[in-house]
């Protein structure tokens, strides 16, 4: 017959479930489909006053205020695992990881994917990669999460996706940022609703699920104007709330401002790599020189500035010959500029030197010095500090002493309105002049006086790459004094703050020192490893008279562990190799271990 008005189902609904002996658990599922039937919110409303549990499952927020709302975010690590099994996916262990962090263990994209993933003709890998264009999932995505959004939300929740991490939606910064940019007006509304489609939780905290986020951002790429001005938006704010140069110079970079980009990053490079953000800089740099290098316009400031950060992040690395090749194309590029000229020479010659060109690095300083203009006290005190560190490898002590204490002569007259500048003058060429004294007294206190001078100007301007140096200079002093406890926890100090940037080259000198307490204290297979792995480090890089001196090196543990033939064979490999090096203190040390074992 005709069915009864909704008043009278309510209420016979209402008597059977108050009559029922036992309780009544009733689940709705996709409730958002019923949000603006008011017919069916009545009867949620009615539902309350009976003694029923009510359990709605939906995509969106709670149909009626006042409800206790559970967010379901993906499976637990165990549950996906255990997903992941009864699925049958044949993955690596690293491509699994990959998978489960795109999805965020969501039960139902880990199944979308698994469908695809049993075609024998899909490239693995290339899938995963590329997992929020693939027809099912990108559908599932634009159908049960995206569909119906409005143009404020969505313009809202592209901002969100072109942020590599999460963002306070409530920063008063950004909010001015966006009303420039087209943002959305009033914004709470956009907020509520992207909070309502569960697209974020926190609006402190706003964050995409990874694959919408990566959904999102890959459609931006048929508006470039768009995409550009809120990258824009993202990398003005970075500049001016978070001060992280990486993040402002990528996405300055990605709105296409390349000049902007190519400045922060050359000024703060050697801060970035102090910093151990080498490697994340250098993917910036790179993405930068590609489109400046693809450009019509030609950009050779930009350019040049880039290149040379490049080398200044890869430099001391086991990215050594990249960093020395970019130096030398941004030299090419500053002909007749003295002073662009002067900056790249200065860097350019610590990195030769770290690979055992050093008369071509010196030659590079005293040139660039002799063009400088005669007032130019700062870039002329910055190259004699890297000067007086060539002359001393190529065991010129007397002019190397004379160039640092010129370097040091000029320092106080800039001192004061750049402290940096000065600590690192200072810092590099007391350096200098503790090694030189060390070399003439080694247990002289001289030379620890040198190496502490230039160890508190280090730490007074956190330049912790010549302050990791000093510190295994240091330990180099104790271990002549015999202080073995004192020089390896000098050492092992140096070596973690190299490690943390990435600076193999001075990982492998701290490894070969930590070799010579262990030699001293009879502990040759301990020693032997630790020269082994300096070996393997100075080859990467290509630190030709570090190689040299590790070589050496292993070659004194053998001999004193009776491995002569073993030990003559490693000696006889260096000289044939070394017999032209600079290094006139560790050839000449070979030649004395060789009238030992002959």
């Amino acid at each position: 017959g005709a069915a009864l008005p909704p008043d009278r189902q309510l209420a016979l609904l209402g008597t059977a479930l108050a009559q029922s002996r036992s309780p009544v658990l009733l689940c709705f599922d996709e409730v958002q489909t019923v949000r603006a039937d008011e017919a069916l919110l009545a009867l949620f409303r009615h539902l309350r006053t009976t003694p029923a549990w009510v359990m709605c499952v939906g995509r969106e927020g709670a149909v009626l205020p006042d409800t206790f709302t559970l967010r379901l975010n993906g499976l637990e690590p165990g549950e996906a695992r255990q997903l992941i099994g009864q699925l049958d996916f044949a993955l690596s262990p690293a491509l699994l990881e990959r998978l489960l962090v795109k999805t965020a263990r969501n039960p139902m994209l880990l199944r979308l994917t698994a469908g695809q993933l049993h075609a024998a003709t899909v490239d693995a890998r290339r899938f995963i990669d590329q997992l929020d264009v693939q027809p099912q999932v990108a559908a599932y995505l634009v159908d049960t999460v995206l569909r119906d959004l409005s143009p404020a939300a969505r313009w809202l929740a592209d901002l969100i996706a072109v942020f590599r991490h999460s963002i306070d939606l409530y920063d008063e910064l950004l909010i001015e940022l966006m009303a420039p940019a087209g943002g959305p007006a009033p914004l709470d509304r956009a907020l509520a609703e992207l909070q309502r489609r569960h697209l974020i939780d926190q609006p402190r905290e706003a964050a995409l699920h990874p694959l919408v986020r990566d959904h999102l951002y890959t459609a931006l790429a048929i508006d470039p104007a768009h995409k550009k001005q809120l990258h824009l938006v993202a990398a003005q704010w970075a500049e001016g709330h978070s001060g992280d140069l990486v993040e402002t110079a990528y996405h300055y970079t990605r709105a296409g401002r390349l000049t902007q980009a190519a400045q922060g990053l050359v000024d703060q490079s050697e801060a970035l790599f102090n910093r151990g953000q080498a490697s994340a800089a250098a993917e910036v740099i790179d993405e930068a020189l590609a489109q400046v290098r693809a450009r019509r316009g030609a950009l050779p400031a930009a350019l040049r500035q880039l290149l040379t950060a490049r080398g200044d992040v890869l430099k001391g690395t086991r990215r050594a010959a990249e960093a020395e090749a970019s130096y030398r194309e941004a030299l090419a590029l500053a002909h007749g500029q003295p002073m662009a000229r002067a900056g790249i020479v200065r860097v350019l010659a610590q990195s030769l030197m770290q690979r055992g060109q050093v008369a071509e690095a010196l030659r590079l300083c005293q040139s660039a010095v002799a063009e400088l203009p005669p007032g130019d006290v700062i870039m002329r005190a910055r190259l004699l500090a890297v000067q007086c560190r060539a002359q001393l490898a190529l065991s010129e002590y007397r002019e190397a002493e004379q160039t640092a204490r010129a370097a040091l002569v000029l320092a106080p007259h800039f001192a004061e309105y750049l402290p940096q500048v000065a600590d690192d003058v200072i810092a590099r060429a007391e350096r200098t002049l503790g090694w030189i004294n060390y070399t003439r007294h080694p247990q002289g206190d001289e030379s620890l006086t040198h190496y502490r001078r230039a160890l508190a100007a280090a730490r007074r301007s956190a330049l912790h790459v010549i302050e990791s140096a000093v510190l295994s200079n240091l330990g180099t002093a104790l271990l002549e004094r015999s202080d073995w406890d004192g020089a390896a926890e000098s050492y092992q100090a140096a070596y973690a703050v190299f490690e943390s940037f990435g600076d193999v080259y001075s990982m492998g000198v701290v490894l070969h020192n930590l070799a010579e307490i262990y030699h001293k204290r009879n502990d040759l297979t301990t020693a032997l490893h630790y020269l082994e792995r300096a070996c393997e480090m100075e080859r990467s890089v290509g630190d030709q008279e570090g190689l040299l001196s590790s070589e050496q090196g292993r070659s004194a543990v053998l001999l004193d562990m009776g491995c002569l033939t073993e030990s003559r064979a490693v000696l006889d490999e260096v000289l044939r190799g070394y017999s032209d090096s600079n290094d006139l203190w560790t050839l000449g040390s070979c030649l004395i271990m060789l009238a030992e074992l002959q």
